[in-house]
């Protein structure tokens, strides 16, 4: 939704953080440390969809690529897109509910604390970064290149953030008629 919103646009795609571990290898369960994979969703909105059909969709992709959450983004850019290959993504979105002060130790090395952020993100994209702070509160980190208006109005006025998070939390029947 709020790619949708910032972009004035229906159709969307954005990656799915996916944990990896439904891969068919021969004992891959038995890999010790993340293995996250980012997986291209994509949604068309419907004037007539409520958030339900909205879920229902995003669910059914995930579950559907199951089998292919170890590929390469760059093969699928390759393989499935008419992207140009390394071109920059334009936006991320991610939340991230592990301790960011906490350290990840795997076989005596501390590899700091774990993330999920990719140095592919370049300084073109617009991210949004959002963190639990487990005790009922939601850090929000949002990211521009300077040239993008978007940043010099939520500068100005920040209540526009809270708009985006609101109808997820509410259940708004129809999100997309604010499209309209």
């Amino acid at each position: 939704m709020t790619l949708a919103r910032w972009t004035r646009k229906r159709d969307i795609v954005f990656g799915l953080v996916t944990s990896g571990r439904s891969s068919k290898k021969h004992d891959f369960d038995t890999v010790m440390g993340p293995c996250l994979q980012i997986m291209p969703v994509r949604a068309k909105l419907q004037n007539y969809w409520s958030m339900h059909d909205l879920c229902r969709l995003l669910q059914r992709q995930g579950t559907d690529s199951m089998e292919f959450e170890g590929m390469e983004l760059s093969r699928i850019v390759e393989h499935c897109t008419e992207w140009v290959p390394n071109a920059p993504s334009g936006t991320w979105v991610q939340h991230d509910n592990t301790d960011w002060n906490a350290s990840l130790f795997l076989g005596g090395t501390d590899y700091g604390a774990p993330r999920v952020y990719d140095e592919r993100y370049g300084q073109d994209d617009i991210g949004l970064e959002s963190m639990s702070l487990g005790d009922g509160r939601l850090e929000v980190k949002l990211s521009s290149p300077s040239s993008v208006q978007m940043m010099k109005d939520l500068s100005a006025n920040p209540d526009v953030m809270l708009i985006t998070f609101l109808p997820a939390k509410t259940g708004l029947d129809n999100p997309t008629t604010h499209f309209r």
